[in-house]
């Protein structure tokens, strides 16, 4: 079974690009406009992945990504959202609702494939996971130190 995504994209041209690498990715894609349709889909079709458009003005994503988080049957599936690089206070809304993964339009944009198909994602969780574990190494490297220095 090809891999699905939905997704609520407020520009045409752009979504046009989104539905180009998905079928470069052999990935479907289905579009929406409103927030009840997409919910539906959602829990009807069981994508890999939901992908919104965090500057799309016709399409409240902050309230989608709440109401998929909080339901039971849609939590699970990872929403990935774009914006400008810029807006800190969106970024920060749509992670405060439960936003698996929140970047920069042009980060979007430039691994576009990679994002679709889900492997940019698990490439970008590896490398976060393994940089956590060197930071709490190297922590625990100082604390031995610092008391080795101080007993």
């Amino acid at each position: 079974m090809a891999r699905l995504v939905l997704a609520a994209v407020g520009d045409m041209i752009f979504a046009s690009k989104i539905d180009g690498s998905a079928r470069f990715a052999g990935v479907e894609v289905k579009f929406f406009r409103k927030l009840e349709n997409l919910l539906l889909s959602a829990a009807e079709l069981k994508p890999s992945m939901i992908v919104l458009d965090l500057n799309n003005v016709r399409f409240n994503s902050i309230e989608a990504i709440a109401k998929l988080k909080s339901n039971e049957m849609l939590k699970n599936i990872p929403v990935t959202a774009f914006l400008s690089h810029v807006q800190v206070g969106l970024r920060r809304s749509a992670e405060d609702a439960g936003c698996d993964h929140v970047m920069a339009r042009s980060e979007f944009n430039a691994n576009l494939t990679e994002i679709l198909s889900g492997n940019y994602v698990r490439i970008r969780k590896r490398t976060a996971d393994l940089a956590e574990r060197d930071t709490e190494e190297i922590v625990v490297d100082k604390v031995d130190d610092l008391k080795e220095s101080v007993g």
